[in-house]
C-alpha cells in the first residue's frame, strides 16, 4: 500500500482499504449520474436501492455494477455498504458469475442476508483490517482477491506499472514499448480485457490515491497534487465524475482519524 492507512473513521463514513478493493459505509442518499473506473459492489443493510441506469432501473438489496457503466443510486437506506472491486482482480468477475444478470449490471449476491448483518457487525464493532478481511472478504467473496489468472501477460504486466505510481504520466506509447506490443494493440487488449480504456484506469487510481492523501489528514490542494491532478479544482471534477458527489460531501470535511496496523 502506498500509505500506511488501512481503516480510517469520520463521522459520517467508515472505510477499509484492501490491496484491489476498499470498503466504504456511507450515509448518502442520492448521487448524480456516475460511472467509475472499477466494479462497485453496492449492498444495502435495509430498505432495497434502486439503481438508475438509463432507462432502465433496477432494486435489489445488493447490486454488482460493472466499470463503466453509468448509474445513479438513489438509497432509502440511512446506511449503506459499497466495495469497490480494482477491475484487474478476480473478485469483480468471480462475484459476477454468481449473481443475477438484469439489464447492465448483476443483483443477489449469494448469502446477502448473512452479508448483511455481518456488514452490521463490522460497523458497529469498526474491527482492524485483518478482522474485517475474514469477516467479509474470506467468507463472503472465497478469499477472491488475488490476480485475474486469464489476464493478457501484457494487459497485467501494463496494470501493474500504472498501479505502482499513477500518478506518473507514462505515455500509452511508451507503455506498450514496455511490453513489446503496438500502442493500437495495447489499447484494444487493455480495453477488452479490463472493460475500461487506459487513461480510466489511471484516473480512477489517482483518485484512491488522492482520497487517501486526504483522509490521513492532508488538504484537498496536497492530495491533489500527490496523485498526478492539477489543481484541486480538478481533482474535486474528476471526483464528481466518477462518484457523483464532490469530495467535500462524501469524504466529509471533518476527519477523526484511527490508525490499524
Amino acid at each position: 500500500m502506498a500509505i500506511d492507512i488501512d481503516k480510517v473513521n469520520t463521522p459520517m463514513a467508515l472505510l477499509y482499504r484492501w490491496d484491489d478493493i476498499v470498503l466504504s459505509f456511507s450515509a448518502v442518499s442520492q448521487l448524480n449520474p456516475h460511472s467509475h473506473g472499477a466494479a462497485e459492489l453496492v449492498v444495502v443493510l435495509d430498505e432495497p436501492v434502486r439503481s438508475i441506469l438509463g432507462v432502465n432501473e433496477v432494486s435489489a438489496s445488493s447490486v454488482l455494477i460493472p466499470p463503466g457503466i453509468e448509474h445513479q443510486n438513489i438509497y432509502a437506506d440511512p446506511l449503506t455498504a459499497i466495495f469497490y472491486l480494482d477491475v484487474e482482480s478476480f473478485c469483480y468477475k468471480k462475484l459476477a458469475k454468481q449473481m443475477i444478470p438484469e439489464h447492465s449490471v448483476y443483483t443477489g449476491i449469494p448469502g446477502e442476508m448473512e452479508l448483511q448483518l455481518a456488514l452490521t457487525n463490522v460497523y458497529e464493532r469498526e474491527p482492524g483490517l485483518s478482522e474485517c478481511y475474514s469477516i467479509v472478504v474470506e467468507r463472503f467473496f472465497n478469499g477472491a482477491i488475488r490476480r485475474n489468472e486469464k489476464l493478457d501477460s501484457r494487459v497485467a504486466a501494463v496494470a501493474a506499472i500504472i498501479k505502482t505510481n499513477p500518478s506518473q504520466n507514462t505515455s500509452v506509447k511508451d507503455l506498450a514499448e514496455q511490453v513489446n506490443i503496438s500502442e493500437d494493440r495495447l489499447h484494444h487488449l487493455f480495453t477488452a480485457d479490463l472493460g475500461l480504456p487506459i487513461h480510466k484506469y489511471r484516473i480512477w487510481l489517482r483518485l484512491k490515491q488522492a482520497s487517501m492523501l486526504y483522509f490521513s489528514g492532508h488538504n484537498l490542494t496536497f492530495a491533489a497534487h500527490g496523485a498526478g491532478f492539477s489543481d484541486a479544482a480538478h481533482f474535486s471534477r474528476t471526483f464528481s465524475r466518477m462518484y457523483g458527489a464532490a469530495p467535500s460531501k462524501l469524504l466529509t470535511a471533518d476527519r477523526k482519524l484511527k490508525h490499524f496496523s
